[in-house]
């Protein structure tokens, strides 16, 4: 409880420092405002996409073109606005003290889609996040066996939809939470070290908030749980650090993407069962992007 709720006082924080740096640079005529605005659309128009396929429409027919549309329309509205907030916010700051973080993500926002860097990045995403996915598996089956239960593969009959669309826009909201959190905490401390250990924290802190704090008739398992936790935790967090610092923010977000798509699926060789086309098509996206890389 309180990991989540630090999680979310940091949140609304660094959106508070989105909105004064915009404003800012709005009025100096500072930022890519034509880069916010495609990184926007695509944000909101992936995040209504994704809402659109796991929601019960059962308002009358009356009221589901007025009420439906503006229910539909206040999440992804509120995340393209954050999106377009942060990037106008943050981009001169990024690019002009860490400028390796924003070259292939801005060349593409720019169209230049078949731009060399372009396709290292993704490639390179491709690859870890295939690895982050194994490592999150391999933690969700370990805890689930300490628990004794089995692990969640999948939520529902749209999962194989919602999924892959969620984890693109929800991996590109979260990659500017973390670059404005960098920028802020370097505004304050004026060390880069200490900006990305606060970085890294605030990556561990759902991971770490997922960690029950009593498990009774389990006795030294819940010690190898939290052990469990904490070593996928670290090793999740010091990944996802260096491809950030290393490779850049496009990295980064196909490499949380990818990593949130091939989890999310329920993946099986055995062709005979139901579900086998779902993981397919997730398995197959994800290899269009490494092929395109």
């Amino acid at each position: 409880m309180a990991a989540a709720a630090l999680t979310t006082f940091v949140g609304i924080l660094v959106l508070g420092f989105f909105v004064l740096l915009a404003r800012r640079n709005v009025r100096a005529g500072r930022g890519d405002r034509g880069g916010a605005t495609r990184l926007a659309l695509f944000v909101g128009l992936t995040s209504l996409m994704a809402l659109t396929v796991t929601r019960h429409w059962n308002f009358e027919a009356p009221d589901l073109l007025a009420l439906g549309i503006i229910y539909a329309l206040q999440l992804p509205l509120l995340m393209a606005a954050a999106v377009w907030l942060g990037y106008v916010g943050i981009e001169p700051y990024v690019r002009r003290r860490w400028p390796s973080l924003l070259v292939s993500w801005t060349r593409l926002l720019r169209g230049r889609t078949r731009d060399g860097l372009v396709g290292q990045s993704l490639l390179l995403g491709v690859l870890v996040g295939a690895l982050l996915a194994m490592t999150r598996a391999g933690a969700a089956i370990l805890s689930a066996s300490l628990r004794g239960s089995g692990p969640a593969l999948y939520d529902d009959a749209w999962q194989f939809f919602h999924g892959p669309l969620s984890a693109v826009s929800v991996s590109t909201v979260g990659g500017l939470v973390l670059l404005g959190l960098l920028v802020l905490v370097r505004s304050v401390v004026r060390r880069d070290g200490a900006a990305w250990l606060a970085v890294g924290v605030f990556m561990a802190l759902p991971s770490l908030g997922g960690v029950p704090s009593t498990m009774p008739g389990f006795g030294d398992q819940a010690t190898n749980l939290l052990f469990v936790v904490l070593v996928a935790t670290a090793l999740r967090v010091g990944i996802m650090i260096e491809v950030l610092r290393r490779f850049g923010l496009l990295s980064y977000v196909v490499a949380l993407s990818v990593s949130g798509m091939l989890v999310s699926a329920p993946l099986t060789l055995d062709a005979s069962r139901w579900y086998f086309w779902r993981g397919g098509w997730v398995v197959a996206l994800v290899l269009a992007i490494a092929i395109w890389g």
